[in-house]
Order: structure tokens, then sequence, then C-alpha cells
């Protein structure tokens, strides 16, 4: 098993140990968020700068598989089915590209 490295524990416990009731803990989160991304080895241009996140390939392909694997197991109750979109759009509007194989809700197969 791959153990994280002290760059990725250090950045994981600043997240933990943020103040979100400081007036800047937005800020706070993105730099934390940006820390552990690049700790994990992400480019500066695959990390939006506003929120911190992770948009890589690598990031999407886990998002959307996730989702997809969790569609195989539960049947789409409003709340999965908002969420699910939400996820979607998020990744469509970030990396339009890529996102044309993630399905809508009505195009899942059903299992």
């Amino acid at each position: 098993m791959n153990q994280p490295s002290n760059n990725t524990l250090r950045a994981s416990t600043r997240i933990v140990c943020i103040n979100t009731t400081a007036p800047d803990a937005r800020t706070a989160l993105a730099d934390a968020r940006t820390a552990l991304a690049v700790s994990r080895g992400r480019h500066l241009d695959d990390i939006d700068p506003s929120t911190g996140y992770d948009l890589s390939e690598p990031a999407y392909q886990a998002a959307r598989d996730g989702w997809l694997e969790r569609a195989k197991g539960d049947r789409f109750t409003g709340w999965i089915t908002r969420e699910y979109m939400k996820a979607r759009s998020i990744w469509a509007q970030r990396r339009p590209d890529w996102a044309v194989d993630w399905p809508v809700v009505d195009e899942l197969p059903e299992y």
C-alpha cells in the first residue's frame, strides 16, 4: 500500500485545522486544497485558483467513475440525482472536452 508523503499529510492536516468561521476561511481552504493537490503532483494549470480544486484528468476520471459506480449500486433518489447532475455540470463547465462522456441520468444503463 502506498503511504502518503509528508507533504500530503501536512496539507491534509492544514485543511482539517482551518477555522471555518474566520473571515478568510474560503481563501484558507483554497490555499490548503492547492497545497494538497501540488503535494500529490498536480500541475498548477490543473488547479482552480479560486477554489483550489484539482481539475486534472485523474481527478475527473475518479469523480466520474465514483458517480457511475454509485449509480450501479443505488437507485436514483432525488438527492443522488441532484448531486450527480451537479457534479456532471461542474465538470462540464470546467472541462467541457472531457465531460462529453459523462452520461446524463436518462442515459445511464439499468443495472
